[in-house]
């Protein structure tokens, strides 16, 4: 237990490191290729490659969005608009910014009032309310949810900042992003598991309806209608209508107060240079070995002994 105790905290350090080295390529780099050796050794218990992979992501563009938007360091954190975010995740220009929400009030007031404040991750092991976001903005955490946690993998607070409301934090002014990771080659259901992505599935109980923002994340992903073709677009679409459903009950039919944006590969994520897209290729694609990490004769035997189909014998 305190082995696996310390490789935890060790692999949080180097994740740790990674975050704060955003601006610092060469050093995100080798932090990332220090993940995927953990990775290798099955040391990852907390949270998959694909779930480190994403927090990796959204910190490179909190930073580009904190360095473009302020100049301050990511350390101490300060609020960044969410449309700065966005666009750091994107490369795209608000205006320009398809969501995939069919009420115009409800984008505009997320796009326009939308602020984020965070600088890490801590893990969560219920669906938060719109008290427990407050809570969350207040420490400046975004919140890791537990394995199988129902809609997300992370989740962090969006606060509408109106201009009629009171310069005082108000709870009903809550809202969130969710964000969910799929790091798997096989083809994904878009369509038939929509339904999972929203605040009701995830039982995100907010004290008004305010519109909140879904990133979902398809590691592996190609659109359909670019594998015969040479147009990629932006390779960043949105998740289907929940008209296009029928859900487990008539009032989760539509939802319009649901933003969406589906990024497919990791190419295309605006805030990644090329060697840090490609080290985290190689953490997602890695899988843990522990017959070629033993060194000795009788560790190779207990791996085997353990896994006794891994290899094949032809």
């Amino acid at each position: 237990m305190a082995l696996f105790t310390s490789t935890q905290n060790l692999l949080h350090h180097t994740l740790l490191i990674a975050i704060t080295s955003a601006q610092d390529e060469d050093k995100l780099v080798e932090c990332i290729k220090a993940l995927t050796v953990f990775v290798l050794q099955g040391l990852d218990a907390a949270a998959g490659a694909g779930e480190l992979a994403s927090r990796i992501i959204l910190f490179c563009a909190m930073q580009r969005a904190l360095a473009s938007a302020h100049k301050f360091s990511f350390d101490y954190g300060h609020p960044v608009r969410l449309v700065d975010f966005l666009k750091a995740l994107t490369g795209v220009e608000a205006k320009d910014l398809d969501l995939g929400i069919t009420d115009a009030d409800k984008k505009r007031d997320l796009l326009d009032n939308g602020m984020i404040f965070w600088n890490h991750f801590s893990l969560i092991k219920y669906s938060p309310s719109s008290k427990d976001l407050l809570k969350f903005m207040y420490r400046s955490m975004a919140a890791q949810c537990k394995q199988n946690q129902a809609g997300f993998d992370q989740i962090f607070t969006i606060y509408l900042k109106r201009e009629s409301e009171s310069a005082d934090l108000e709870e009903r002014n809550i809202s969130f992003g969710g964000v969910q990771v799929k790091n798997r080659q096989s083809a994904i259901d878009l369509v038939k598991e929509n339904y999972k992505w929203t605040d009701r599935f995830a039982k995100v109980k907010l004290l008004e309806e305010n519109p909140y923002l879904v990133l979902f994340m398809d590691l592996h992903g190609i659109r359909p209608e670019d594998k015969d073709s040479n147009n990629t677009r932006t390779g960043i679409s949105t998740l289907p209508s929940l008209d296009t459903i029928s859900t487990r009950s008539s009032s989760e039919r539509t939802d319009h107060r649901r933003a969406s944006l589906v990024f497919h590969g990791f190419d295309h994520f605006h805030c990644l240079s090329q060697p840090v897209a490609d080290a985290l290729k190689a953490l997602i694609d890695t899988e843990p070995d522990f017959v070629k990490l033993n060194t000795t004769e009788s560790g190779k035997l207990y791996s085997r002994t353990i896994n006794p189909c891994l290899y094949s014998t032809e």
